[in-house]
């Protein structure tokens, strides 16, 4: 009897904690989309400011989440891009006040489909566009190094192709080439391109950077085939 006692206790238990499980989750859940009335709660009790910080937050972990980017990022990147991203609303919707509102209206869904790219560029080290100044948007160094190893690559074929129009001796230009696009992509990293604000982040763009950085080399294989193949038509 008492065997019986223990194991319905036991069982019980078990039962329970489940079921305290299973209702954490529902709130966990509840509180990542919470409906209009709390939205506007939220809103009062924090203020335009934080709640935009929030927002900026969410939009962040929504980004490392849906594109998994757990094995790319550190602690610090999570942190900077979530500053990155408040900034960047700020600039994008005017202020603080606009993404309140915008979240009242639509919530936390509105920024995941809407910004989830520029929250997973700026994971990925894009410079996004902020107030107070030039919006200028800079390319991520894994980027850059890409292009500079395909362009480096292409050195020999260029050469070939001078020689053979202007009989320029290829040893002569290769090395010159070899320099100019040296300089190309260091001047690259200093440069910063003025965005207007309706401008959508390439979702194309974001996930080659994505690539480039967790397969270097891989990505480098596959974009020199089609460079090999867009030369030979």
């Amino acid at each position: 009897m008492k065997r019986n006692r223990k194991y319905l206790f036991t069982v019980g238990i078990g039962v329970l904690s489940l079921f305290v499980a299973f209702m954490l989750e529902l709130v966990e859940a509840h509180e990542k989309h919470p409906g209009r009335a709390e939205r506007v709660k939220q809103v009062a009790k924090r203020g335009d400011s934080r709640m935009t910080l929030s927002v900026a937050g969410h939009t962040t972990d929504y980004a490392l989440h849906h594109f998994n980017l757990h094995d790319l990022v550190a602690p610090s990147d999570i942190e900077r891009s979530g500053e990155a991203m408040y900034e960047f609303l700020k600039w994008k919707l005017g202020n603080p006040s606009a993404v309140a509102a915008q979240y009242i209206s639509t919530g936390y869904g509105h920024f995941e489909k809407a910004y989830g790219d520029e929250a997973g560029a700026a994971l990925m080290g894009f410079e996004l566009p902020k107030e107070g100044g030039r919006p200028d948007f800079y390319f991520p160094t894994q980027l850059l190094n890409l292009g500079l190893q395909i362009e480096e690559a292409m050195v020999p074929i260029a050469a070939k192709a001078i020689e053979a129009e202007f009989a320029i001796p290829a040893f002569i230009t290769t090395p010159l080439l070899k320099a100019y696009v040296k300089e190309k992509y260091k001047v690259l990293g200093r440069v910063g391109f003025n965005i207007p604000q309706k401008y959508d982040f390439s979702n194309e763009l974001l996930m080659l950077a994505i690539d480039a950085k967790r397969d270097p080399n891989g990505t480098r294989t596959k974009l020199q085939r089609v460079i090999n193949t867009a030369a030979k038509k």
